[in-house]
């Protein structure tokens, strides 16, 4: 006699009332294995990928008008250095445009075309704004920079070389 003959004889053995709840008990592990195994990874997965939908949704809501702005900007190319007129001299201009005046210790043409300027006493941040003008509006772009802290908070003294072009 095999395994399973063995139990259908067992089965058969037990009174109706507890076969029956076997029964409910072989359904109840059945259900929960297949809820456990099947279900609920399924239930976990599909949960997961709504929120990553989600988010990607959020991501494209702040892509789309990111990505206009962008188109935007790309139309506003740095016009280059005015005709007639030296890196030496717009650098020069720009500076005073900025309120540097008083601050440029020297600014000169160096022997490649670039212009080396140092600024004394300066806040940082309207340097780094400075630059970012020179950079949109005339396409000069900094080769080198050296920044050293000054004695008033925020300000420091820096040497920079600027060209035109890259």
């Amino acid at each position: 006699m095999n395994r399973v003959d063995e139990l259908k004889v067992w089965y058969l053995s037990l009174q109706q009332r507890e076969q029956r709840i076997l029964a409910v008990g072989v359904v109840f592990v059945v259900a929960t294995i297949i809820y456990l195994g099947l279900l609920n990874p399924y239930f976990n997965s599909r949960k997961r990928l709504e929120t990553d939908i989600a988010d990607k949704q959020s991501q494209v809501a702040w892509m789309i008008p990111a990505a206009s702005q962008l188109q935007s900007l790309r139309g506003q190319q740095a016009s280059g250095i005015p005709a007639g007129q030296s890196l030496l001299a717009v650098v020069s201009r720009a500076a005073g445009d900025a309120g540097f005046g008083a601050a440029v210790k020297q600014a000169q043409t160096d022997s490649d075309g670039s212009v080396r300027v140092q600024l004394q006493g300066v806040a940082f941040d309207s340097v780094i704004r400075w630059l970012g003008t020179l950079r949109r509006q005339y396409g000069i772009s900094v080769k080198q920079m050296l920044a050293q802290k000054n004695a008033a908070p925020g300000n420091v003294d820096a040497t920079l070389t600027l060209s035109s072009g890259s």
